[in-house]
């Protein structure tokens, strides 16, 4: 289950999730007291895919978009990286949009997520921590 942590203040209002360490939403707060959504909001009917890609913005680490051949020469070391569930052919947008995010502790006008690195499930290893 998507559980939304939700901030706001007298002209912003944002939510994030644990899953995928997404922004679920992102809303300007207008004179009227009605938002404006500033970030595209969070198709929650549609969770087929996953969770992030339905959302208004989420993290892309440790790589954007695609490396060609899934490989990079590294501090004299050449890194394979393994395909994601987001795509057959590539380690799409890295794994930090597909993993489970910690809160910690705050104040109440701030969320802080933190991505617990797990070296043995990464696609990139203990070769090239991030």
């Amino acid at each position: 289950m998507n559980k939304e942590y939700i901030i706001n203040n007298k002209y912003f209002s944002l939510g994030v999730s644990r899953n995928g360490g997404c922004i679920t939403h992102f809303n300007y707060r207008l004179n009227d007291g009605k938002q404006f959504p500033i970030f595209r909001p969070t198709d929650w009917a549609n969770l087929d895919l996953p969770f992030s890609v339905n959302t208004g913005l989420f993290p892309m680490m440790p790589v954007v978009n695609r490396i060609k051949k899934n490989a990079f020469p590294w501090d004299g070391k050449y890194i394979q990286l393994k395909n994601n569930l987001a795509d057959p052919y590539y380690f799409l947008h890295g794994d930090g949009w597909l993993k489970e995010w910690k809160i910690l502790p705050s104040h109440p006008d701030q969320i802080r997520l933190y991505l617990p690195l797990d070296k043995k499930a990464t696609a990139l290893s203990t070769t090239m921590p991030y």
